[in-house]
């Protein structure tokens, strides 16, 4: 929501699983990973709540995937 303010209390996921070719897997570093979060459409309590989050590697799209749902923790 545009004139929320949000904290997020996950600072790291651990154990995230990608899959695609191994050429391309090696040349992913941990900071090369991004946690998307959409709130849009997110009633936002005024506490803490988990949000689901998708896994992104910028310039990557396509050639991987990430397995598994991941979810990030935010305070309102």
């Amino acid at each position: 929501p545009e004139d929320s303010n949000v904290r997020f209390i996950t600072k790291r996921l651990n154990n995230v699983t990608l899959y695609g070719e191994q050429s391309v897997l090696k040349s992913i570093a941990a900071n090369d990973i991004d946690v998307e979060v959409n709130l849009s459409g997110t009633t936002l309590s005024g506490g803490s709540m988990s949000v689901p989050a998708t896994i992104t590697v910028p310039g990557k799209s396509g050639v991987f995937w990430a397995y598994g749902d991941y979810e990030v923790v935010i305070r309102s």
